[in-house]
């Protein structure tokens, strides 16, 4: 059943909360199929696609059908294109569905157009199906795929962690690398979007907002905004509830939000992290902007209250010149040196003529397109004074930026006139009270009860950041007592070697008994050889005595 109360409200303070139940139909499919729905769709025919356990239900306004996928998998996700076809994501498949010339639904597997790229590897569910302006995208946990419906064309992704959220923004495609940030389609390349990298925690739903910013729900309850490249906590109305309470939602063509609190998908969505606080070690952080990263064995469970003194910031190099409403690029002025965190490129500009806006982006381009693979990257903007800003996308000491004329000797003039460049800074602060030491965005208690925790100061206010809380699971305790056992400085291990110590002690006892044996042995032999030599001389003695007496006279 895919239905839950909505609670839809204005983005902006004064707007009242709507709460309740829409009028509702409710509608039993007369089919054999079990009743665990995913995900709804409708076409411009009217016709709705229900994603199933057992397949895609569809339903004319008369009828039901199913429709099943070629592996006889449930159906997580759908999504509409607008035209004429239904875009399906499911268990270790993807098609769409779209009729045929005598007009039936029929399912259409894209699945094998992916065979050669995925190399015998599994994907499991898709979770997420979304269309945009650079083609159909079907994200899976691990993999997400990109399919041209004009030109056939099929790429694939894969991320050793999670993608999270899926859409568009300004035109631009983003998907969330959980644990990296969200970044953006460039050219068949991810690239980290302005701000992004603040955004690593869990996004499982996006709202775009009327003003044009786009709101994300996350995992941990807090609701972000994002816009122009900076992200804050969205000041939300009095009396909604954490983002985590909610499982999805829309926007409305009059600029209401709707949100729809499901508890079942918000369990599914909240419940794995209290999950494997049972089993692992984890840490909690109450700012959404502080990020736990990891702990050792000497951090001890607890809460510890976390204030930051210095962001980390990245190094940048900004210029003086304040760019016209056109620049002319040539073989005079098109070639710049530029060194990014230590490593250096040179640079060529395309010839034309650029707007200030697109002379940013080709910079930018061709920046990181020079140092492409060496994991160096910058992000070039427009100062509101109208200057070129070119920071390198890495936090902390070791982030700098600079610029240098090529060899057409006058790129330098052209772009950015006088340049300043600033370095980037570690993160500085404290954790339970005691300094701890950044690097980077990356602040790591060496002290204390909180010794080895490490955590990911991702943005925010300087000043006290709330807590992180750290717990020891079973499976973490029981890894811990098993390791104490069976380690090699372990109990066992002191016990067994104590054994072989013993062994090898009264081993050596029965060596040197044996020896002493062997030497007591040799010297009673000798000693009995030698007596019975006197024996023999005496013996002879004796005989020869008797002779002599024998023979005296009378």
């Amino acid at each position: 059943m895919i239905a839950g109360l909505l609670i839809a409200f204005q983005p902006w303070a004064h707007a009242a909360i709507l709460a309740g139940s829409p009028p509702v139909s409710r509608f039993r499919p007369d089919l054999d199929v079990y009743p665990e729905n995913f995900a709804i769709a409708e076409d411009s025919d009217a016709v709705v696609y229900v994603a199933n356990n057992d397949g895609v239900l569809t339903f004319d306004g008369g009828d039901w059908h199913l429709i099943r996928l070629p592996n006889h998998q449930l159906v997580r996700s759908l999504a509409y294109d607008g035209k004429s076809r239904v875009y399906v994501g499911g268990y270790n498949e993807l098609g769409y569905i779209a009729r045929d010339p005598a007009g039936q639904l029929v399912y259409h597997d894209l699945t094998h157009l992916f065979s050669k790229l995925l190399q015998g590897q599994t994907f499991a569910d898709i979770w997420t199906v979304k269309v945009t302006s650079a083609g159909i995208l079907f994200q899976a946990l691990q993999h997400l795929f990109l399919y041209s419906p004009s030109t056939g064309r099929a790429h694939l992704w894969r991320y050793s962690g999670r993608f999270g959220e899926i859409g568009t923004y300004h035109g631009r495609v983003f998907a969330q690398f959980r644990g990296e940030g969200l970044k953006y389609l460039d050219h068949d390349h991810w690239k980290m979007m302005p701000g992004g990298q603040v955004l690593t925690k869990h996004i499982y739903a996006d709202l775009a907002l009327p003003d044009g910013g786009i709101l994300f729900l996350i995992t941990d309850g807090s609701w972000l905004e994002y816009r122009n490249g900076e992200v804050h906590s969205f000041a939300m109305q009095a009396g909604l509830p954490a983002a985590s309470y909610f499982s999805d939602g829309a926007s409305l063509a009059d600029g209401t939000l709707a949100v729809n609190p499901t508890q079942l998908n918000n369990a599914l969505a909240t419940s794995p992290g209290d999950l494997a606080a049972i089993f692992a070690a984890v840490g909690n952080t109450s700012d959404s902007l502080v990020n736990y990263s990891s702990a050792t064995s000497r951090t001890k469970p607890g809460s510890y209250a976390v204030n930051v003194t210095q962001l980390a910031t990245r190094g940048t190099a900004q210029g003086s010149l304040v760019l016209p409403s056109s620049t002319t690029i040539g073989a005079t002025n098109n070639a710049l040196n530029v060194s990014v965190d230590g490593a250096s490129a040179s640079v060529t500009l395309g010839a034309g003529s650029y707007a200030p806006a697109a002379l940013a982006a080709a910079l930018q381009s061709k920046i990181n397109g020079a140092f492409s693979g060496s994991g160096h990257s910058v992000s070039v903007s427009l100062t509101s004074s109208g200057t070129l800003k070119i920071a390198s996308d890495q936090y902390g000491s070791a982030s700098n930026v600079s610029i240098r004329d090529g060899a057409s000797n006058g790129a330098l003039a052209t772009l950015l006139g006088t340049v300043s460049q600033t370095a980037g800074q570690d993160v500085s602060g404290s954790i339970n009270g005691m300094a701890a030491t950044g690097q980077g965005q990356t602040l790591t208690s060496t002290v204390g009860d909180s010794q080895g925790i490490s955590l990911n100061i991702l943005g925010g206010n300087t000043g006290a950041r709330g807590t992180v809380s750290y717990s020891q699971g079973a499976a973490y305790n029981l890894n811990n007592l098993i390791t104490s056992l069976l380690g090699s400085n372990g109990l066992i291990a002191s016990e067994t070697n104590g054994l072989n110590a013993s062994i090898t002690n009264v081993n050596q006892q029965i060596s040197n008994l044996n020896t002493q044996i062997a030497r007591d042995k040799s010297t009673l032999t000798q000693q009995y050889a030698q007596l019975d030599s006197m024996l023999g001389t005496m013996n002879n003695l004796s005989s020869y005595l008797t002779q002599q007496l024998a023979q005296l006279p009378g």
